[in-house]
């Protein structure tokens, strides 16, 4: 299923991308987002620039790096594929869509909604701090997009506070699936379990563990892992002392 949803986007991009209603899309498919402003974010695979049309509407717009020459070309583009698959794979409220996705002078590109705080900014970068139930709503919510993930058979693997988006004051975006796995057989990875807890810490593997059973029945509830006292104490942890990873 995710190998042709890639296929399909693809074909759209060999073709020289979208059409936008019954006209032919615009030279540079990247301009139809505006005019380019200041870097929102930067990591070793990719640019997250903000993007902004005459009418004030803004875009967050990633740019992947360029393949290496030390990197295959079948290895590249399966690192794009999967952070691509995985994003549209997934369909839920707290998970930031991917609006768009094309190839354009070598470079790939995808668009999302643009939300410009982050749970980091929010946290460290505030002199406010989050008051209890505050913390309460926003941590429940990132269990729940957990649950949804696990029970696609998707393990996040990068989720930290700068990948947390905060609209609307306490409502979550998650973002960034670029080290994100499918641990399930059934759906063709080859990722299992044991190497996603590899290096959690030893408290830790019986919660995160017991949260990606393959089996839903077998699985920890939401309500088990909102009341787990590891995890309550790492979210605390994470809330009030800054630390920089939600584990």
């Amino acid at each position: 299923m995710l190998n042709r949803r890639f296929g399909i986007i693809m074909v759209i991009v060999s073709l020289g991308g979208a059409l936008i209603g019954s006209q032919a899309a615009p030279k540079s498919h990247l301009l139809q987002y505006g005019a380019r402003k200041e870097v929102r974010a930067t990591g070793a695979t990719a640019t997250v620039f903000r993007y902004q049309l005459k009418n004030g509407s803004s875009y967050a717009v990633k740019r992947f790096q360029k393949k290496s020459q030390s990197t295959a070309q079948e290895d590249y583009l399966s690192s794009v594929r999967n952070e691509v698959d995985i994003s549209t794979y997934l369909n839920h409220e707290r998970i930031m869509p991917i609006l768009d996705f094309f190839e354009e002078h070598g470079v790939f590109y995808s668009v999302m909604p643009y939300i410009p705080i982050t749970l980091f900014d929010r946290t460290m970068e505030n002199d406010t701090a989050l008051l209890e139930k505050e913390r309460d709503c926003i941590f429940r919510q990132i269990v729940d997009v957990l649950v949804y993930m696990h029970d696609k058979g998707v393990a996040h693997l990068d989720l930290k506070i700068n990948n947390i988006l905060l609209e609307n004051e306490n409502e979550i975006k998650v973002i960034d699936f670029g080290n994100s796995q499918i641990f399930w057989p059934i759906y063709g990875a080859s990722v299992k379990v044991e190497m996603i807890l590899r290096n959690l810490p030893e408290r830790a593997r019986s919660v995160i563990g017991g949260m990606l059973l393959p089996n839903p029945r077998d699985r920890i509830s939401m309500s088990e892992a909102l009341t787990d006292d590891w995890i309550r104490s790492l979210h605390n942890c994470e809330m009030m002392q800054q630390s920089d990873y939600l584990r």
